[in-house]
């Protein structure tokens, strides 16, 4: 028997090469589009970059007496308006005119508010619930200043907050400022010495530049990566949330490389095993803490902390996304690390702690999400939570002027 011929290869006709090129290159070209049209809508062409500052000899920086400007991002567009003492809030005069308690708010960005409009800030939302819960008059002064760490805080109430004479002092803690305490460029700066505290870094320099800092234009973006908006919106979506992918493609040029942060790097590094740089910067924490209080409590008012979480502090699953786009390895991180030790400290220094995350933790990932989209910070909602919680902790102080529910 004769074996059978093996088939002939299948040769494809011109015609159908040319179509099957034609088809792919239409749907590349669609795809391509369709990536421009999706980056055209999520731009904002107005949006600003920096801060709203004046240089201080002793904190550094401050808010700008009587300045205001916008500050536009893709999650928010907000004017931030400082009044005639450096608040960001309504005009309020150095003698008290009411009954109830006053409070003077410190922290950072988180307490400025910075990301909703001023009537929507943890500020206004905590004075509006004590004057509506028994507490006529009460005023909420908001002292926070984006960037300062507890060390300016703690400054800004010996050099300003006393003479406005607050019943309650809180101090708005997020975990950044632990590595906030430790900067020491263009900023004032404690040390341990011996068994305290000893100030460094003052008179802060001057600058070089302008004394006041205003938000500006940011800069106009990169082009898409490698001129294509598929690849620059493949870049994007791998970087926000698959960033094991986003490396690989990155090391294979086809997506853009996410640059490192130096500041968040150091940040996250208190989430994970002890080094001596971070009990260091513990130790620093603790005893600013403690001398916040001593001069608080000396002044015949209350100190309190509200701790201020991170997101990731109550998603599981964002907190292993955080660990693997930072490439934290290893065992020993946690995300209540930070949190745990805040809690620990304050218990050996006697001061009262609102933990924020029983308030924020039951609206992460509902329709009441309390934190933007693309920026670390609070919507109105986790202003508005944080205000309330603000507003809970002051009544529990047994503030005076406040009647009994």
């Amino acid at each position: 028997m004769t074996p059978a011929a093996a088939p002939a290869p299948r040769r494809f006709p011109r015609g159908e090469l040319l179509l099957l090129a034609f088809s792919a290159a239409g749907a590349l070209l669609f795809v391509e589009l369709a990536a421009r049209l999706v980056l055209a809508a999520a731009a904002r062409p107005d949006r600003t970059v920096g801060i709203l500052s004046a240089y201080h000899p002793l904190l550094g920086w401050v808010p700008p007496a009587g300045e205001s400007a916008w500050l536009r991002e893709p999650d928010f567009d907000t004017l931030l308006a400082i009044n005639r003492d450096g608040l960001r809030g309504p005009e309020v005069p150095r003698e008290r005119t009411g009954p109830g308690p006053r409070v003077w708010l410190a922290g950072d960005s988180f307490a400025q508010g910075y990301t909703v409009d001023e009537p929507l800030s943890a500020r206004a939302v905590a004075e509006a619930k004590l004057r509506a819960e028994g507490c006529a008059g009460a005023e909420v002064l908001n002292a926070g200043v984006a960037g300062y760490g507890g060390d300016q805080s703690h400054l800004r109430y010996r050099e300003q907050g006393r003479a406005f004479a607050p019943e309650v002092v809180v101090y708005l803690f997020f975990g950044n400022d632990l590595s906030d305490n430790a900067r020491r460029r263009k900023k004032p700066f404690f040390v341990l010495e011996g068994d305290g505290l000893a100030l460094r870094g003052v008179p802060v320099p001057e600058p070089e530049g302008e004394r006041l800092l205003r938000p500006g234009p940011a800069p106009a973006p990169p082009p898409p990566w490698r001129g294509s908006a598929a690849l620059e919106w493949l870049s994007r979506r791998t970087a926000a949330g698959q960033p094991a992918l986003h490396r690989r493609l990155a090391a294979w040029g086809l997506a853009r490389p996410w640059p490192d942060h130096g500041p968040t790097r150091q940040w996250l590094a208190f989430y994970g095993p002890p080094t001596p740089a971070t009990e260091e910067a513990w130790a620093i924490a603790e005893a600013v803490l403690a001398a916040f209080a001593r001069d608080v409590r000396a002044d015949g008012r209350q100190f309190a902390i509200a701790y201020a979480p991170a997101r990731f502090e109550m998603d599981a699953a964002e907190f292993a996304l955080t660990r693997e786009r930072w490439e934290l390895a290893g065992d020993g991180w946690e995300s209540d690390r930070v949190a745990r030790r805040l809690l620990e400290v304050s218990g050996r220094l006697a001061i009262p702690v609102a933990d924020l995350r029983a308030w924020l933790a039951p609206a992460v990932g509902t329709a009441r999400e309390p934190y933007l989209a693309s920026d670390p910070h609070w919507n109105a909602v986790g202003q508005q939570l944080a205000g309330e919680a603000i507003a809970a902790q002051v009544r529990a102080l047994a503030a005076s002027g406040c009647t009994a529910r």
